[in-house]
């Protein structure tokens, strides 16, 4: 298969993987035929809480005592037995199938799960303003600055961490010592630097969006390419919102501040004359300044502030900001508030990477069929059924949100699209069940 058959089957099996890579498995579809051959109850299965309120899957580790203790641990460490389903449900809005799942945390306190569901979500902003010309996807977590607070809260100040740690490396009393004696100083050391120098100038949003790379030199020209405009088929953006501007400007002083402090608090003592001597250009484009630093002739790592929000990707990207964080020109963004966010361009990936290969697929399926190779034939056949579907398609919205104790979690997509993810469901548990009998793991 040739590389950009590849990149289209992969690209097409991690939208596969995000959709489904969690989830239990879909339900057979009834003989009514409500939706293209299922019930829109079947659409719960997506985000049934009852394939994961179990913790950890105990054939992801060994099969003798010690190994399953470790699981143990990082169930009760983590809190990932402490939920309680409280609802899941399935609608059809004008068209929009639209799943809504609910758990509640009612387990142990000092646990990551007990920690993490006190994060008050936040409104989306940044994510409001990404355009939607040649958008593939973006993800999002709201309110990092807390989300990081909350995961720093249980490593320092709860026993839970330090149990489960112990656990896991098999060297319960020992691990503790070394941990009050080293570990914990360092991380509060990085709690505090991080406290003090870098999150005064973050606001909450913090997302990475891709795009197609209009300038891309194509498929059978990529060995040609002269840098990495030229030779990516996509361009990724990290962007966070601004509480204040200058961290793009303020890089070095920022390390070098960050140094001293987490050094200090360490009481490893430290050197007053550091100098992260990070050979940094700039200049002043399109109206604003943009800084970068030379990773090879093939490859500048970029930053820059615009619009009140911070971005870093290659220097070409960076160069034209305008092109892909437009607000008068963006995506649509359904949730009021949100702690983690993710939207797909099914569309779009469909458009870019799979309907351009469809007739190679076609060639690939003879061959495969000839080798009876049933899983790869199948989900190359589910690949193509989507491709005839190309323009119709739309988006798939996923997000989540903590309300006091409970964990919220709601998934749209159109009523063409639904189907192919319940059968996507269906192809992930067999590839699952393949790789356990192989005697491998698959997510």
């Amino acid at each position: 298969m040739s590389k950009k058959k590849i990149f289209s089957v992969v690209t097409l099996a991690l939208v596969l993987l995000i959709l489904t890579g969690f989830q239990g498995e879909a339900k057979a579809a009834p003989c009514c035929k409500d939706i293209m051959g299922y019930d829109i109850s079947d659409y719960e299965a997506l985000l049934d809480p009852n394939c994961w309120l179990g913790g950890l899957d105990p054939a992801l580790f060994g099969d003798n005592e010690e190994e399953q203790a470790i699981r143990e641990a990082l169930n009760e460490g983590i809190g990932l037995t402490g939920w309680e389903k409280v609802s899941v449900e399935a609608k059809l809005y004008w068209g929009t199938i639209s799943v809504r799942s609910i758990v509640e945390y009612t387990g142990n306190a000092g646990t990551l799960s007990a920690a993490s569901i006190k994060v008050p979500p936040t409104k989306p902003r940044i994510i409001k303003g990404f355009s939607r010309d040649n958008f593939l996807g973006l993800c999002s977590i709201g309110n990092l600055p807390a989300e990081v607070d909350a995961v720093m809260d249980w490593a320092l100040d709860s026993d839970a961490f330090v149990t489960m740690m112990g656990k896991v490396t098999g060297m319960d009393e020992e691990f503790g010592r070394g941990w009050n004696m080293f570990a914990r100083p360092v991380f509060n050391g990085i709690r505090q630097a991080l406290g003090e120098e870098v999150f005064p100038y973050m606001q909450n949003e913090f997302a990475f969006a891709a795009y197609c790379n209009q300038d891309f030199i194509g498929w059978d020209e990529m060995h040609r390419a002269d840098n990495f405009t030229e030779g990516s088929p996509i361009r990724i953006l990290g962007a966070f919102s601004l509480a204040e501007p200058g961290i793009a400007g303020s890089v070095n002083d920022i390390i070098k501040a960050f140094y001293i402090k987490a050094t200090k608090a360490m009481e490893f003592g430290y050197d007053p004359d550091y100098d992260p001597s990070i050979d940094i250009n700039m200049k002043n484009w399109d109206g604003y300044d943009i800084y970068y630093v030379d990773i090879d002739d093939f490859f500048q790592l970029a930053w820059a502030e615009y619009q009140g929000v911070a971005f870093i990707s290659d220097l070409d990207t960076i160069e034209n900001l305008r092109r892909y964080f437009n607000p008068w020109n963006s995506i649509k963004v359904t949730p009021i508030s949100y702690n983690s966010f993710c939207i797909i361009d099914i569309d779009n990936i469909v458009g870019n990477f799979i309907k351009p290969f469809e007739e190679d697929f076609k060639e690939e399926m003879k061959n495969m069929s000839r080798w009876e190779d049933k899983d790869e034939y199948r989900l190359l056949e589910w690949v193509l059924s989507v491709a005839q579907c190309s323009g119709r398609l739309g988006m798939l919205e996923c997000w989540s949100f903590d309300h006091g104790n409970r964990f919220v979690t709601i998934l749209n997509m159109n009523k063409t699209t639904g189907p192919f993810i319940l059968e996507a469901n269906e192809i992930m548990q067999t590839l699952r069940e393949t790789f356990k009998d192989l005697g491998g793991c698959f997510m």
